[in-house]
């Protein structure tokens, strides 16, 4: 017995021993689990340093490659060539030095020889800098320089040639600045532009989006910690038969010092030109570093959409990123389906044939069920099942779609086309029920048209009628007059049981666009209700008429209409209207790349060109010439003037 309980006490002291020993296995495991687990994240964030440090070193070295051009040698070295190639050679490294060594000016010296020696003959060459005193635009004086600038800014802004300002000023004589120091001051400033080539196989040109930024803060004189409003803005544009342009830029929201604002030629700063179509493929690809650049600087928004921002320099700023253009461009790069597709609208999820009703509330489709988020469009691009609406890639910025506005001018262009259209075909289907002299409706219409602005129409290749394309200008004027003269006596071109009705679409259309949504006045939610409110009576009066005529029935109904009336309430009061986010700048800087193109530019290097010829423009802006102030000297005749 005694034995048992010796032996129980002895298992009892070692099963206590083991129980101690696990004890601390325990704790030394559950240690060893925690170094572990620091270890690991300390991994993690090296290993998050270290993607870090190599995007900086890629980011660096692109930078490097952007300003540091280093020439290739093509064919042999200098000792084996002739004279005429190495001519040529030297004058390779001459400017490959020469950019090289920009830097020196900052220590007070200047480069003025550099003696090179060949690695095979020993031959020394010798590479001069020194410039005859009197010779050349580097030469000039200060003032002198920038009366050659203003020049050349006439000279891009006008597409006025090489050759052409040659032979004016041979006309001219010796008042004329010479040609040979315009393209010296040109070549210059071609010299110091920082452009590369698009990714993509597409043929283009663009400048790094941040030095560019840094530039543009710079220049509008700013105070430390301003909020600065920029907006990116694209679009295409058809320049011959077989090449297209794709434009990208971005500019100021309002106007900021001496840097006029971006719903003007002027103030929009080109940032890539590309020559090819649009389409999200093309322009994923070829806008690449851009849409990286910005996404990245997107990255540390708040909830406001604003970043802190600090340029090389150090000057620290607030930027505000919007996204502006017509509805294709905006579709496009937000991934979503074309304007005819089902789900088409930029801003919420109403399926096509919905679009006519106008008995729901104002703030119906900015429900959380309806609304479209950026969050919630990239979720869907990444899914496979179920309903995508409208869904088919992921947006190219990340920024929030109540920053992306639509254009104000397309909004106006589209419409009329709509109604435009329907006056044709009206026209024509009178033309129809008549017989041979008696068919004179559309040429009844194209004189009443042509009354207002110049306007023609025809029959085309596939014998269907076409007619003149407005410009904005155009279209206004014809909203302004058409309705009083379509109310003033029967038409042969419309019926007259609608000619009423479609002289008031054209009427109240003018009312909201001209009152409502171009208009600068301050924006409160009273006027986004009257808006809503006139919108949608407006929608309605368009779909009685498609009762008994054609292209007024409900599924005619555009987005561009449902954005006016639900969408373009809520954009115009959380940013005080959309007057400002106007894209007719963007369409005068298509017309000048144009310009440019046929007149300006050598067509194997058409991107490059006509972007550096937007960036010269943007820095011999201020040597332009000052326009002459107007005096009105017969008061009488001023004060009786009749405008329209």
């Amino acid at each position: 017995m005694i034995e048992e309980v010796d032996t129980y006490a002895a298992i009892e002291k070692q099963v206590i021993a083991q129980e101690y020993d696990l004890k601390l296995v325990r704790e030394k495991l559950h240690q060893t689990q925690k170094e572990n687990r620091r270890l690991r994240t300390e991994v993690q964030n090296l290993d998050y340093e270290v993607e870090q440090l190599l995007a900086d070193n890629e980011n660096l070295d692109f930078f490097l490659r952007s300003v540091v051009f280093t020439p290739k040698n093509y064919g042999s070295d200098i000792d084996f060539v002739k004279h005429r190639s190495k001519l040529k050679k030297l004058k390779v490294l001459r400017n490959a030095a020469e950019k090289a060594l920009a830097f020196v000016e900052r220590f007070g010296v200047k480069v003025n020889k550099i003696e090179l020696k060949s690695l095979s003959k020993g031959q020394t060459f010798n590479l001069e800098y020194a410039v005859k005193q009197g010779a050349g635009y580097k030469n000039l004086s200060l003032k002198d320089q920038e009366r050659v600038q203003g020049i050349l800014y006439v000279m891009d802004k006008f597409g006025i040639s090489d050759d052409a300002y040659h032979a004016l000023s041979m006309a001219i004589g010796q008042e004329a600045e010479r040609s040979y120091i315009v393209k010296q001051c040109k070549t210059q400033l071609n010299s110091i532009s920082q452009i590369s080539a698009t990714p993509g196989s597409s043929v283009g040109a663009q400048h790094d989006f941040c030095l560019e930024l840094d530039r543009l803060i710079e220049d509008t004189q700013c105070a430390d910690n301003e909020l600065i409003k920029l907006r990116l803005a694209g679009d295409g544009t058809k320049v011959s038969k077989t090449l297209n342009f794709l434009n990208f830029c971005f500019g100021l929201l309002n106007q900021m010092g001496p840097v006029p604002a971006a719903s003007g030629e002027e103030g929009n700063r080109t940032l890539a030109v590309i020559q090819t179509t649009e389409s999200y493929e093309k322009i994923a690809e070829s806008l690449a570093d851009q849409v990286a650049a910005i996404n990245s600087l997107q990255a540390t928004r708040n909830s406001d959409n604003i970043v802190h921002y600090t340029t090389a320099s150090g000057k620290q700023v607030r930027l505000q990123l919007y996204v502006v253009g017509d509805m294709k461009w905006l579709l496009l790069i937000a991934g979503l389906s074309a304007a005819h597709a089902t789900f088409s609208c930029l801003y919420c999820k109403i399926p096509k044939l919905d679009r006519w009703i106008t008995s729901r509330r104002f703030d119906y489709y900015t429900s959380v069920r309806l609304v479209r988020t950026i969050e919630q469009i990239v979720k869907l691009a990444m899914s496979k099942k179920g309903e995508k609406y409208g869904v088919q890639h992921k947006p190219l910025f990340d920024i929030p779609l109540l920053f992306w506005i639509i254009d104000e001018l397309h909004m106006c262009l589209r419409v009329t086309d709509v109604l435009k259209a329907n006056m044709v075909a009206e026209a024509d289907q009178i033309d129809r029920l008549l017989k041979g002299s008696a068919k004179h409706a559309i040429r009844d219409l194209e004189a009443f048209i042509d009354s207002i602005v110049s306007f023609k129409i025809w029959k085309d290749k596939k014998d269907k009628w076409d007619w003149t394309a407005l410009n904005g200008v155009e279209k206004k004027k014809l909203i302004r007059e058409l309705p009083a003269k379509l109310r003033a006596h029967p038409h042969s071109f419309c019926h007259e049981e609608t000619r009423l009705q479609i002289a008031d679409l054209w009427e109240n259309f003018g009312v909201i666009y001209f009152k409502y949504i171009s208009s600068n006045a301050d924006v409160t939610k009273s006027v986004c209700m009257d808006l809503f409110d006139l919108a949608s009576k407006w929608v309605n009066d368009f779909v009685s008429v498609g009762n008994t005529r054609e292209g007024y029935s409900k599924a005619c109904v555009t987005p561009y209409m449902h954005v006016m009336m639900y969408h373009a309430p809520v954009l115009m009061l959380a940013h005080n209207g959309i007057k400002s986010f106007t894209t007719q700048g963007v369409e005068k800087v298509n017309d000048e790349l144009k310009r440019i193109y046929f007149q300006r530019c050598n067509k194997a290097l058409a991107a490059k060109q006509t972007l550096q010829a937007r960036w010269r423009r943007s820095l011999t802006r201020k040597h332009r010439p000052v326009k002459r102030l107007y005096r009105k000297k017969n008061v009488w005749y001023w004060a009786n003037l009749k405008r329209k």
